[in-house]
């Protein structure tokens, strides 16, 4: 089953702020050499796809869902 934690809903878009993506980048991100890699846990395809549509939205910044 699902972290109940683990989900994603269109009310991110309004609340992640760049200071809110810089912490999720420091803690769960990496950088591969040459892109910045955001782990998503057990979010399904679509929340995968709403936050990349948020963080393109929100920052400008282009996002892929890539398996493993």
């Amino acid at each position: 089953s699902r972290n109940k934690d683990e989900t994603c809903s269109a009310t991110v878009g309004s609340m992640l702020t760049s200071r809110g993506l810089a912490y999720w980048i420091m803690d769960d991100g990496y950088w591969d050499g040459s892109t910045v890699r955001l782990p998503t846990g057990n979010l399904s395809l679509q929340e995968v796809e709403l936050l990349s549509h948020i963080l393109f939205s929100n920052f400008g910044y282009a996002s892929r869902s890539i398996n493993g």
